[in-house]
């Protein structure tokens, strides 16, 4: 059954939308600011304030550090008025499981066809998921409110070919869970994508290459370089800040200076370098699983530019020292696998997995339109056994135990058929073979 949303009261009383969302988290609390499109922790005194802002007090007191913080985070605008805040239902010790992020996916079609795209399996044994109406794409949103979302990836497929995206996003953003949408930029014109973002909606769009052969080549979609170069220009122009996201494999790597490059005269700020990952259970050989990790010097020289790039890396903290963002956010959080507290999938039938590597129906968590599905999925079993699963011997050794606990179990059971760590991908094992 859907809880109240807090979302609707401040809509209505104040006419805004949130930009903030917040929610309690075992004795503290978590909160994700839109502007920045990041999370942040807070203590539990901190957390009242919010509740506080939210509920619209005008006599609301903030110590003059955490005010100047709190401006310099986004979550309080000019002349110190609040920006419009929501509060989530959070986690506690009987309901462990309320993933702070969704992976939702809009569609399973797509008009590309990328060799690197970890999203093919499940788009082949779940075609028959679909949308059905307006009404069911209002529902998810609500549900995922109810479940304590605060952020969100909706992608497919293409999901600019979802025929109710618009009611989606909109329905997202009313409850305050904010999306980013995964486009290749090669369906909808650049004034759609324009009017979304006014809306509250961040775009990433696919460019893998400067070169529009190899792009194209790489999608196996002929004129897609041509559309979303077209596409980011557009957005640049209207001073907008379109982030792209590149996957790297042995095809592209020696051009990531030049694709960068390329980008950065395009007036893209924001890039998120992602890794290629050997598709199915075969020994093929693929991309170094340490490339990324290499590129701390390319990295800082572009951002010395002025250009943001980050990396969905998966053994970034190698490279990376200090706490990772799981550490920083849950106090509960002992290393290995994130599902059911940061990671989810979800299907437009309202099926929730682990992860987009995870999705087999063996793992399915609960069904949010199932009476008492969102009970399932804070309490599953799913999740528990993916946070119980020990390290492997291999890892007992290793100084980033605490940190990683073996990596990433959903990659050996794509790779392998096996739930367990460690990630085979991992560059410290192979370095040790």
């Amino acid at each position: 059954m859907a809880v109240a949303l807090p979302v609707d009261a401040l809509v209505q009383a104040k006419g805004l939308r949130p930009t903030i969302t917040f929610r309690e988290d075992l004795g503290s609390g978590i909160v994700y600011c839109a502007t920045s499109r990041s999370f942040f922790k807070v203590t539990l005194e901190e957390l009242q304030t919010l509740r506080c802002l939210s509920k619209g007090q005008e006599d609301v007191w903030l110590a003059s550090t955490t005010s100047k913080a709190w401006t310099e985070a986004g979550w309080i605008g000019p002349e110190g008025m609040a920006c419009p805040f929501a509060e989530k239902l959070g986690r506690t010790m009987e309901q462990p499981f309320r993933p702070l992020h969704a992976l939702i996916i809009a569609t399973l079609k797509c008009n590309a066809s990328c060799d690197f795209c970890s999203a093919r399996p499940y788009m082949k044994a779940h075609s028959q998921k679909e949308f059905y109406s307006a009404e069911q794409a209002k529902l998810l949103a609500q549900q995922l409110h109810a479940l304590g979302v605060m952020q969100c990836v909706v992608s497919g497929g293409e999901p600019t070919l979802f025929r109710y995206l618009d009611v989606l996003i909109h329905s997202l953003v009313r409850h305050a869970i904010f999306p980013t949408v995964v486009s290749n930029g090669t369906i909808w014109p650049t004034e759609q994508y324009i009017r979304n973002y006014i809306e509250g909606v961040s775009w990433m769009f696919s460019y893998h290459s400067d070169d529009p052969f190899q792009h194209d080549a790489i999608m196996n979609l002929q004129g897609a370089h041509k559309k979303v170069s077209k596409i980011l220009k557009g957005l640049s122009r209207a001073g907008l800040t379109p982030r792209v996201n590149v996957v790297i494999s042995n095809f592209n790597r020696p051009r990531l200076e030049a694709i960068i490059e390329s980008l950065s005269k395009l007036g893209v700020r924001d890039i998120l370098l992602s890794q290629h990952l050997r598709m199915g259970r075969s020994r093929e050989i693929g991309l170094h699983p340490s490339v990324l990790g290499d590129q701390a010097e390319t990295l800082a020289r572009w951002r010395s530019r002025g250009v943001n790039i980050s990396t969905g890396y998966r053994f970034r903290f190698l490279y990376e020292p200090g706490a990772t963002l799981m550490q920083e956010l849950f106090t509960d959080f002992s290393g290995g696998c994130p599902a059911g507290l940061f990671e989810s999938l979800i299907f437009p039938d309202g099926a929730a997995y682990p992860c987009d590597y995870l999705w087999e129906d063996k793992f399915c968590a609960g069904n949010l339109f199932e009476g008492g599905g969102i009970q399932r999925i804070i309490t599953s079993p799913i999740f528990s056994m993916l946070h119980r699963l020990p390290a492997d011997k291999a890892c007992i050794d290793c100084r980033y135990l605490k940190v990683c606990k073996g990596g990433c179990p959903g990659v050996r059971y794509m790779l392998e058929g096996q739930l367990a760590y460690p990630n085979p991908e991992c560059p410290l094992l192979e370095a040790k073979n």
